[in-house]
């Protein structure tokens, strides 16, 4: 974990502080990490809506009546929401 939250910290996608009088690191997003993950979650979405055009009416009817069982499988923990 140490050597990807470093390379995140050399990429300028996180910065990295530590409170005074701690050992503990507190990291940070960036306005460039918050720029990169924007464009991820575009192209993943692109990506999605391309598989998606093959399916029929019928087939987008489940995909759709899935999610909120998907949410509910892939909640955020409330201490991530930072929103």
């Amino acid at each position: 974990m140490t050597q990807i939250v470093g390379r995140m910290v050399d990429a300028e996608l996180i910065a990295r502080s530590a409170p005074v009088g701690s050992y503990n690191n507190m990291i940070q997003i960036t306005d460039e990490g918050r720029a990169v993950a924007g464009k991820l979650a575009a192209q993943r979405t692109a990506a999605l809506g391309k598989r998606m055009e093959g399916l029929t009416p019928e087939e987008l009817q489940t995909v759709i009546a899935m999610f909120p069982i998907i949410d509910k499988m892939f909640k955020r923990e409330p201490w991530l929401d930072h929103e």
